[in-house]
């Protein structure tokens, strides 16, 4: 990606983080969810089964990278949980840098942040015990090169621990997936269909775009596409596919994150197979996300503090599990832990 499209990413989760953006996690009983598939026990969590498996290999704690390193939640815990001794945390975003500074103040000595551009890795050679990724990795363009030079930071014997949405790139879901998301929109009432979080001002440019006539027609956006900047064309799809109300699951038109987030899920479904070329993967855990990352996307605020709208979340996700786990649908999230 460009420097100009970096700064763009960065400014963007930087607002996300100030603004406390609620995401498809936040649904009722998605964190006991995710904990079943990962080790049939609602309280165990992925990460305490990849703990556990560390320890169970022998594995002693040391030296840690994180990667997207974000406000630096995971390095205070993994501090704390005794999965490292020290860690280094990296992000893209300066902003985001400063926030984990100040949050790790307690923990002096122990963590140090830095700026860094995981489509240009240029990490120490053979200096990490452990490396560690969560929600990353499908921000990253460039894997292959960033792949190759994690085995490299590693120590002998390190290991590579991810967690991560590997599911179909930018969103364009496969017509299996969406058919099960339909089926649950149309039983939803309107109420949990509405999406919210949308600015006052981007709910006026969608209702005025749909009521101007040929707006949306396909020669219309032939000539946006020629004759206007990338990022007009990417807000005019984006205005073109948006649904104030979710009637139907449409995929996003892959141009719109160009308005967003440039490097959104730019070759998530790419992932695992990428990484297989540098790493063996020890072990792989399934953690869900094919019904529910679609379904409460910008829906996910009807849901909290409602009983009835934690009961449809429940049954969503006992739908999505018993699809992932007997094999009927892929899981688009999953744990990994690979030497």
């Amino acid at each position: 990606m460009s420097l100009k499209n970096n700064e763009q990413t960065a400014n963007y989760w930087a607002n996300v983080s100030d603004t406390h953006e609620h995401g498809f996690w936040d649904i009722p009983g998605w964190r006991e969810h995710q904990n079943v598939l990962a080790s049939g026990k609602p309280a165990i969590s992925w990460f305490d089964v990849m703990h556990q498996e560390l320890r169970n290999q022998g594995k002693k704690p040391g030296h840690a990278l994180s990667l997207g390193c974000g406000d630096g939640h995971l390095e205070r815990k993994m501090i704390d949980n005794g999965v490292c001794t020290s860690i280094e945390g990296c992000d893209i975003s300066s902003d985001l840098i400063k926030k984990a500074e100040q949050n790790a103040l307690r923990h002096q000595g122990q963590i140090r942040y830095f700026i860094a551009d995981l489509n240009r890795p240029n990490f120490k050679r053979g200096a990490y015990d452990l490396i560690i990724g969560t929600g990353i990795f499908h921000h990253v363009e460039k894997l292959e090169r960033l792949f190759e030079n994690l085995k490299l930071s590693l120590k002998p014997g390190g290991k590579l621990l991810l967690y991560d949405y590997v599911g179909p790139s930018r969103f364009q879901w496969s017509k299996l997936q969406t058919d099960y998301c339909n089926q649950w929109l149309k039983q939803l009432p309107k109420e949990y269909r509405t999406k919210k979080g949308y600015p006052a001002y981007y709910c006026l440019a969608k209702r005025a775009f749909d009521f101007t006539p040929l707006v949306s027609s396909k020669w219309v956006g032939k000539l946006i596409e020629k004759f206007t900047p990338s990022m007009v064309y990417a807000q005019y799809q984006r205005l073109k596919h948006a649904q104030l109300v979710m009637d139907e699951l449409i995929p996003p038109h892959p141009d719109q994150f160009i308005a967003t987030d440039p490097s959104e899920a730019i070759r998530s479904s790419e992932i695992l197979p990428i990484l297989k070329r540098y790493f063996v993967i020890e072990k792989q855990l399934p953690l869900g996300g094919t019904l529910a990352q679609p379904l409460f996307g910008r829906t996910v605020a009807n849901f909290l503090n409602d009983k009835k709208g934690a009961e449809w979340a429940a049954r969503i996700l006992e739908e999505e599990r018993k699809l992932v786990l007997d094999g009927s649908l892929p899981s688009d999230f999953v744990a990994v832990l690979a030497k």
